[in-house]
């Protein structure tokens, strides 16, 4: 027996936004929104597969106008989760009637649904052809057939006989209780009140007296002042009741015969109505990324690609960190970015969007592998076993495990997981001193390269960056000569203004080069003159070192 690889964990989702990402996506009936939450990705072996949930969602992005967009989401809503009755039918059950009811609107409205898919030319391979006709009279064996279910459009003639004993008994009680009402009214110049009751003033002695003799009527509460009768049911009524009690028991086993009857008849039919109930949920499925790809309008189709082909992004964006920083009233950059399998190495200055990329290119990656649209104008990829992504500081107060414990904890696990997998690393060695940081981390790098692992790495460390091999990408950093200084009691603001000096592209750089940019970061933010002095000698004298070896 084989086992799949976990394609991520819960951390990979949480630092990706996946939850939040995948919520963008909307089915609309019960049954699309249980296909998404259950979506696996596609891996290799499985590209045909993938192409088809591609082109899906491709196809209805060209149905042609709002209207026609209008009544296919408002037939997907209308489709009531039928799942539960599927079950039932299934193990034998009983059905109720509102069950029925459901059955017969999925019926109505999958082949509503079917109209619009043939309206529109619209071709999906996987779709087949429900015998609509059938299912429907299996519900509705006469007449014209509505969307609605009565148990009457299954009734036999026992049923019918005692439906119309209940009319007859009914009326009769009713025609019973307007004479009753009548004489009441006749004799005491009033009707009941609305609590079918008479109150009287004890100063009434001819009427109480008259009341004491009625047998229509029961005493039921004294005061100091009043007296108040309630309105018997009339004793020429009792045997009536007692006949329409009887008679509305055996409808309700003979309503119950029926419906089970009905089920019963259902039952064959179990396996193709759980195949339309799959034909719709990714109908649906594919509506709902089909309107997140119009909604993020770029190209938005991911391609699938094999052998020596980069992974190659062209504007791509994280949705959650684009609307986090347009509503600082930012300016979002956009990725490019050509990575061939193997390492790639990001370096940077602070706040730089180095985090951003590992988690951009995760993002889309996981997006992409489940046959889903993507945020950018073109995403080519390979497809991989698993994402892992390490954000540098694992800490976790409840398990006693420092920054660095963390850290490597989380690194191992990434490490001897199986499957070739997308590993997105995000300041490696960080969290420990930076001598030993460095080796861990340039060994790590080393490591990677010979393993079959694509990874995106984010560091600052010079050993890293020197290490043979590596595809080197920096982020183009400060554009401004001049920063001002940034005002601590206002950070928002501060942030505004590194947004704007910041260039947050990201481009490949030489091999062995590393930016130094930190020391000016931390002039704007207000270090003092000396420190900031201090450590631009030290710069001097270790790149004076690095360059004599």
């Amino acid at each position: 027996m084989t086992t799949t690889t976990p394609f991520w964990d819960d951390t990979t989702q949480d630092h990706l936004h996946w939850l939040t990402v995948r919520a963008t996506f909307a089915p609309l009936s019960a049954a699309g929104q249980r296909r998404l939450r259950h979506l696996q990705p596609f891996r290799n072996g499985e590209q045909v597969e993938w192409h088809q949930a591609v082109a899906d969602w491709q196809a209805l992005r060209r149905l042609p106008d709002r209207d026609a967009r209008k009544r296919f989401a408002d037939r997907l809503r209308a489709l009531p989760d039928v799942a539960d009755c599927l079950r039932l039918i299934e193990q034998g059950g009983g059905l109720r009637a509102a069950d029925f009811f459901d059955l017969k609107q999925f019926l109505w409205h999958g082949r509503e649904l079917e109209g619009e898919v043939d309206a529109h030319q619209l071709a999906f391979p996987w779709w087949g052809q429900p015998a609509w006709e059938t299912l429907l009279r299996l519900l509705q064996p006469d007449g014209e057939l509505v969307p609605s279910f009565a148990v009457a459009d299954i009734a036999d003639s026992a049923w019918n006989e005692l439906r119309t004993a209940r009319t007859r008994l009914e009326n009769d009680l009713l025609a019973g209780k307007k004479a009753q009402g009548e004489r009441l009214r006749a004799t005491y110049k009033r009707p009941p009140n609305r609590d079918g009751r008479y109150v009287w003033d004890r100063q009434e002695r001819d009427l109480l007296a008259r009341a004491g003799q009625d047998p229509d009527l029961q005493l039921v509460q004294e005061t100091p002042f009043e007296l108040i009768y309630s309105v018997l049911d009339p004793g020429e009524l009792a045997p009536l009741r007692t006949r329409h009690e009887q008679v509305l028991e055996d409808l309700a086993d003979c309503e119950t015969r029926l419906l089970r009857a009905r089920t019963a008849l259902l039952h064959p039919h179990v396996q193709e109505l759980t195949a339309l109930v799959d034909q719709l949920a990714r109908l649906d499925l594919a509506f709902a990324a089909a309107q997140v790809a119009e909604a993020w309008g770029s190209a938005c189709t991911p391609v699938w690609v094999t052998g020596a082909t980069p992974w190659q992004i062209q504007s791509g964006w994280h949705p959650v960190v684009r609307t986090a920083v347009e509503s600082r009233g930012g300016t979002y950059t956009p990725l490019d970015l050509v990575l061939q399998p193997g390492v790639g190495v990001i370096t940077g200055p602070n706040m730089g969007g180095k985090t951003i990329v590992l988690h951009t290119v995760g993002l889309l990656q996981a997006l992409a592998q489940h046959g889903l649209p993507v945020p950018a104008v073109q995403f080519d990829f390979h497809p991989v076993e698993r994402i892992g992504l390490s954000g540098g500081d694992e800490q976790d107060a409840r398990s006693g495990l420092s920054s660095f414990g963390g850290e490597m904890l989380r690194l191992a696990h990434l490490l001897h997981a199986p499957g070739r997998a997308l590993l997105l690393l995000d300041e490696v060695g960080r969290t420990t001193n930076p001598t030993e940081g460095e080796a861990l981390a340039a060994a790590l790098v080393e490591h990677l390269l010979d393993t079959g692992h694509t990874a995106l790495f984010a560091s600052h460390f010079p050993g890293v960056v020197h290490v043979p091999g590596l595809q080197t990408y920096r982020v183009a950093g400060l554009c401004t000569a001049d920063l001002p200084l940034f005002d601590p009691l206002h950070p928002a603001a501060a942030l505004a203004q590194l947004q704007h000096a910041m260039d947050y592209r990201l481009l490949p750089c030489p091999a062995g080069e590393v930016p130094h940019e930190a020391v000016r970061l931390a002039a704007v933010f207000g270090l003092p003159d000396d420190v900031i002095r201090r450590a631009e000698q030290r710069l001097t004298r270790t790149d004076h070192r690095e360059e004599g070896r």
